[in-house]
């Protein structure tokens, strides 16, 4: 079995704690934390966390290319495109 024990939940269960990479990519997943959170919580979003993933991906893209030399940068580690 590859899985390790992680994590915590406090005795009430009350606290949860992991380091579970991607824990809330999945929007069931994410629903069911939210119901164990609160059982009256109802989604009223569309929210796409894929669509807002590759927004902030693009933001910090062009933050990048407006505040670094790309081109020095590459040169030095020796890449050439």
């Amino acid at each position: 079995n590859s899985w390790i024990n992680d994590g915590f939940i406090s005795n009430d269960q009350q606290i949860i704690g992991t380091y579970l990479h991607g824990l809330f990519d999945q929007p069931d997943i994410t629903q069911q934390i939210m119901l164990w959170v609160n059982p009256d919580f109802e989604s009223t979003s569309n929210f796409s966390l894929d669509e807002h993933r590759e927004q902030q991906l693009n933001k910090l893209a062009d933050c990048y290319r407006q505040h670094l030399d790309l081109d020095k940068i590459q040169s030095i580690a020796g890449i050439t495109l």
